[in-house]
């Protein structure tokens, strides 16, 4: 495998979410065994308008949006309106008591617009997340994201066991150098944390300034490894072109709005996954009481700190590699931000 199927693999695989389903609400993971111990209870209440905007802000955020499963489905690429309340009823969301507070700071946003009646209101983004390019292929648009996402993170390793708070914790460790897009924090196939996360700056000069600090921040006294993503994932493409490495093969792969829409486009009418009666029907995998669906693997359990969504591979769409010292053994594989995806979201 040359170093550049290497990077159109991790191109091809989806980012985790962060919310908490699969990447905004938070609830327990049903029918899974759960080793994400992520708690969003503990985070504390809050009135601050900025923190409800910058999380509120984040959901519908390109680095989230279109790896969330559930509130893809909502939002659509026709850029649909999401009633506030749902948006509220996330584990995040939680801390933030009042509605009309977060209302009234939702209407601050450069990004999200707020619509409706008093207690009924909706929110959507003022501009619609662009999930096709005219005469674009998915992969092509799939590793635009994920050459992005490359130039803007750093990988961090050596945080040790995760306990309720690490999520919270790192994103606090990150704030002075931000602002950060999200903190990811990379899982096993039995989403047990890897000691190792995805930390993605808005922008590609904030992630130049922090790599280049001599003194980089420590973890409980303890030094961490730190490397550019890109650094990351040339390294890992070195070892599996010397063969020292051999990826893993994934049985399923992650959320990615951008695959999946162009799957919907075309097997619709065709007897595919998208009508009624397939896969991606009411009783099929994608349907509401199928593996995607509301109460099924791909539902509402991943966007603060359930399930990150990932198919089978690492939350930022990194494949699992056979390393005794960082990846998982064999041939395994995962899913919020949520990595991708655990990746989680950032509300730091």
């Amino acid at each position: 495998m040359t170093t550049e199927d290497v990077k159109m693999t991790i191109a091809e695989e989806p980012v985790a979410v962060a919310t908490d389903a699969p990447a905004s609400p938070k609830a327990e993971v049903v029918g899974r065994v759960r080793n994400s111990k992520f708690d969003a209870s503990l985070l504390p209440e809050s009135t601050d308008p900025a923190e409800m905007r910058k999380q509120v802000e984040f959901y519908f955020s390109d680095s989230n949006l279109p790896f969330d499963k559930f509130l893809w489905s909502m939002v659509t690429k026709d850029n649909k309106p999401v009633p506030v309340k749902l948006i509220a009823s996330f584990g995040r969301m939680k801390r933030f008591r009042d509605h009309a507070a977060i209302v009234a700071a939702l209407r601050e946003s450069s990004v999200l617009d707020i619509a409706g009646d008093e207690g009924d209101e909706t929110v959507v983004r003022k501009n619609a997340y662009v999930i096709a390019e005219k005469g674009a292929e998915p992969k092509e648009l799939i590793k635009k994201v994920a050459d992005k996402t490359l130039k803007f993170s750093m990988y961090a390793k050596g945080f040790g066991e995760e306990t309720p708070t690490t999520q919270i914790d790192v994103e606090k460790m990150m704030e002075p150098f931000g602002p950060i897009n999200s903190v990811r924090l990379r899982r096993e196939d039995n989403r047990v944390f890897k000691s190792s996360v995805f930390i993605e700056f808005a922008s590609e000069e904030l992630l130049q300034k922090f790599a280049a600090l001599e003194e980089k921040p420590t973890w409980n006294g303890e030094p961490l490894i730190w490397k550019t993503k890109a650094e990351y994932v040339a390294e890992k493409a070195d070892l599996i072109a010397r063969g020292v490495l051999q990826p893993s093969v994934k049985k399923t792969k992650n959320f990615n709005a951008h695959r999946e829409e162009s799957g919907n486009s075309q097997n619709k009418g065709r007897g595919g996954r998208d009508n009624k009666g397939g896969r991606g029907g009411r009783g099929g995998r994608g349907g509401r009481g199928g593996r995607g669906g509301r109460g099924g693997r791909g539902g509402r359990r991943d966007r603060d700190g359930g399930r990150d969504n990932n198919g089978g591979r690492d939350s930022n769409g990194i494949p699992v590699l056979q390393n005794a010292n960082d990846e998982p053994q064999g041939t395994k594989r995962k899913a919020e931000g949520g990595d991708d995806r655990e990746a989680k979201k950032v509300a730091a």
